[in-house]
């Protein structure tokens, strides 16, 4: 078996087309950190590059007109298609931009310049909206910390009368050593002061 026995025929979506010849671009996506008055970088990968098919295709023959606008109809459709690559086989992929050309001096015939990119997997809307509650959360948590920090460690002590401790209502209250301290369901501080004697 020759290497050309391996080549596959080429389509989008199931419409056929020749190719000359593509280029395939891949490789990791490098975010290169350089720092002033230093000769090193840093070289930070942030994953594999997403795949894409540079291809040179044609078609040809009586009905090139047909077989020209099937193409063009493929590649214009919403979503996702199978592209058949003559030498890499069938992979999901999304046509960014196609390029035609057509001339009086090559009658019967079509050429055309196509840019395909991987589809990829789409993200999840869950996880998405999971890590934003997760971060309100975090930050709800941190916000109650700080106040009740600031409160013990900043706030000027009050009188408290006793018999009034019961007009704080919904919130947990504590004394002791002739301190009240008032916090609310949450935890964080809402009133400190000394007990008033009587």
């Amino acid at each position: 078996m020759t290497w050309k026995d391996n080549l596959r025929p080429a389509s989008f979506r199931g419409v056929a087309f020749h190719m000359d010849d593509r280029s395939h671009e891949t490789g990791r996506r490098i975010h290169n950190h350089e720092y002033p008055k230093r000769d090193a970088n840093f070289a930070e990968d942030m994953g594999r590059r997403t795949r894409t098919w540079s291809v040179n295709a044609y078609v040809i023959g009586d009905d090139y007109m047909a077989q020209r606008d099937r193409l063009i109809e493929a590649c214009e459709r919403q979503g996702p298609g199978t592209y058949a690559d003559r030498w890499r086989g069938a992979q999901s992929a999304v046509c960014e931009t196609i390029t035609l050309v057509e001339s009086e001096h090559e009658g019967r015939y079509c050429r055309f310049s196509i840019k395909f990119i991987a589809a990829g997997t789409h993200p999840s809307a869950l996880g998405i909206a999971s890590a934003a509650a997760q971060v309100i959360g975090a930050a709800g948590a941190l916000s109650g910390a700080a106040i009740a920090a600031f409160a013990a460690a900043a706030a000027v002590p009050q009188l408290v009368d006793p018999r009034r401790l019961g007009e704080l209502g919904g919130s947990m209250v504590t004394v002791a050593a002739g301190r009240v301290a008032a916090r609310s369901v949450d935890g964080s501080v809402v009133m400190l002061g000394r007990v008033q004697q009587r």
